[in-house]
């Protein structure tokens, strides 16, 4: 069972916006975990220039775990013993901040829009996925990170 909701709220003064939203989710199945996720940013316009910035925070993800090994069955205990501790979801929660500036020429004819971005400004490692792989002898965690510091340079010709 799933259960979501998303909020969003957005104020525009003349050619500057501020949005923010959050997110929540609950799931039973395969396990039980609850997520959060807040977004906050902001456009700045300011004649062609316009600067923008978001920042992202949440949760950590919930393990996908693959069965055999005794994840999330009921005679879990059993399998490993009383004292055997794992989580099936990953503590670390994650954050990034995003900033862009574009500039948008419009002449007779045609528009020029050019630009740069900056992904994840600070390099925060985040982890996007992480699941738990499994047999009845091994176990492997498995995790995907999310986008490292990325500056993004773009061009572009509007006929």
């Amino acid at each position: 069972t799933n259960i979501g909701m998303d909020a969003f709220i957005k104020k525009e003064w003349k050619k500057h916006t501020v949005f923010g939203s959050y997110s929540f989710v609950n799931s039973t199945n395969p396990q039980e975990s609850t997520g959060h996720e807040i977004k906050l940013g902001a456009i700045c316009s300011l004649k062609s220039f316009h600067l923008s910035a978001t920042y992202v925070y949440g949760t950590g993800f919930p393990y996908l775990s693959t069965s055999g090994h005794g994840h999330g069955l009921e005679n879990e205990e059993e399998q490993h013993g009383e004292d055997h501790k794992h989580s099936d979801v990953s503590s670390e929660p994650y954050n990034r901040l995003d900033l862009s500036l574009t500039y948008k020429l419009h002449l007779k004819k045609f528009s020029i829009q050019a630009g740069a971005s900056l992904l994840n400004v600070f390099d925060t490692n985040n982890v996007k996925y992480s699941y738990r792989l499994s047999d009845q002898n091994n176990v492997f965690n498995v995790y995907t990170k999310a986008t490292s510091f990325t500056p993004v340079v773009f061009f572009e010709i509007i006929l």
